[in-house]
């Protein structure tokens, strides 16, 4: 929870991944998860925590559809 709410104060840290969602970013946490969120003007909305092996680009893309 910590670390995701950090994001308000440092929501331009991680990876730009457009390519997964227009405006989505990630960034890794304790090298076992990854947050997925987006930037608004008024929010950082947390997209999911994925944790380990999991496919979280597939499973992102599947949740746009």
């Amino acid at each position: 929870m910590d670390r995701c709410e950090a994001l308000v104060d440092f929501s331009m840290v991680g990876r730009a991944r457009d390519d997964i969602r227009p405006g989505v970013r990630t960034v890794g946490f304790r090298r076992r998860a990854v947050i997925a969120f987006a930037v608004t003007d008024e929010a950082v909305e947390i997209l999911g925590v994925y944790y380990g092996g999991r496919d979280h680009e597939t499973l992102m893309r599947a949740d746009e559809d």
